[in-house]
């Protein structure tokens, strides 16, 4: 049941089209698991409090440094030293009281991803690692979990949309785009190359309205979706990505 304040706190929201009170119950009673807190995460996080999510676990193990001040808006200097996930569920508290945020403080590590997404409506990569991504993808599958997930590199940015699993019909899952995880001497370092921080905005919130439209039930949201961002060009491309028949789908870790 939506209080009052909430209806309130998300008007504007609710006399959308596809939107009303079944629709804002729906985003209210979704659990939402989201790995990393950072450039991605917290615009990304920001908008699924906005909207009215009604839990929301937040993973991430690091702490606030300088050098992620210009992109990750969730955070200022006075955070520094401070965990991501905590200063995470504490703000997103404040602008969606009757929602839950729990922080976990931990990386998203094959010894709890099961556990982690046992219960999630959805799992949201937001990362900025292979290794986190491809073992996300891997869960989501063996859960049959759909999955949001975004990447961001100097001024491009990619999001998409997968669900695979043996509990899903016609699913496309991320390793059909993506075999085989790279070595990670081939994949570029943001540290290193690069990043804008509006883009990875852009991507965050990309991610979030894919998100919501899922849980809602509005729009487009067939799995294999991939969205392609360059900022230099003001280029939005949408591909669909198809299963690949031949792939055996993952039941198990490991």
């Amino acid at each position: 049941m939506i209080s009052p304040k909430e209806k309130q706190r998300i008007s504007r929201q609710l006399v959308l089209p596809g939107f009303g009170v079944a629709a804002q119950e729906r985003l209210a009673s979704a659990h939402v698991v989201v790995i990393g807190a950072g450039g991605l995460g917290g615009p990304l996080l920001l908008s699924l409090a906005g909207a009215g999510v009604g839990k929301v676990t937040i993973v991430d193990d690091d702490e606030v440094s300088l050098s992620n001040i210009s992109r990750q808006i969730l955070f200022n200097v006075g955070d520094i030293g401070e965990s991501k996930a905590r200063l995470a569920a504490e703000k997103l508290s404040k602008m969606h009281p009757d929602g839950s945020f729990l922080a976990v403080t931990e990386n998203f590590s094959p010894e709890n991803a099961l556990k982690l997404a046992s219960d999630a409506d959805l799992l949201v990569e937001a990362s900025d690692n292979f290794n986190t991504k491809f073992l996300s993808a891997d869960v989501a599958e063996v859960t049959s979990t759909p999955l949001v997930w975004g990447s961001v590199l100097r001024f491009e940015g990619q999001v998409g949309l997968c669900w695979s699993g043996e509990r899903v019909v016609d699913g496309v899952g991320f390793r059909d785009l993506h075999p085989e995880q790279p070595s990670s001497d081939l994949i570029p370092d943001n540290a290193k190359v690069g990043v804008l921080g509006a883009s990875t905005g852009v991507i965050g919130n990309l991610m979030a309205t894919e998100v919501i439209k899922f849980i809602v039930g509005v729009g487009d949201s067939r799995p294999g979706l991939l969205l392609s961002y360059d900022a230099m060009s003001s280029r939005l491309i949408r591909s669909q990505v198809v299963a690949n028949s031949s792939r055996h789908q993952l039941r198990k870790l490991g």
